[in-house]
């Protein structure tokens, strides 16, 4: 439980939403975001949860892409993470840039807008 004199409850607040969601593989839609990112301490999590046909089909390729998070700060990513989607005989890839440390895994929206149509 956060308490009011609490000096950083936006830490606690991100460490609880991390570890609820994100370390079972699951993602946070993140509609103002441009691209897909996740940090590293979270990739074995989201690989464990693919399929072996969609996990063994994941590719690599090295990246480096900035983004700015809500604390101002900007973290590269040092790796992007190709993951094939399919639905039918639609077949799309998910690009996930890979950052530092723990970010939670923020996926873009538009990958999913491709699916449902």
């Amino acid at each position: 439980m956060l308490q009011r004199d609490d000096p950083y409850p936006e830490d606690q607040i991100h460490q609880a939403s991390c570890s609820a969601g994100v370390n079972k593989g699951m993602a946070i839609l993140d509609t103002g975001a441009s691209r897909s990112v996740i940090g590293v301490d979270h990739v074995p999590a989201l690989l464990k949860k693919l399929p072996e046909c969609v996990r063994s089909r994941v590719k690599e390729k090295p990246s480096k892409i900035g983004f700015r998070f809500g604390n101002n700060q900007v973290a590269y990513s040092f790796k992007q993470l190709q993951i094939p989607l399919i639905q039918g005989r639609l077949k799309i890839w998910l690009l996930v840039e890979v950052a530092p440390k723990a970010t939670p895994f923020l996926c873009q929206p538009k990958p999913w807008n491709h699916l449902v149509q």
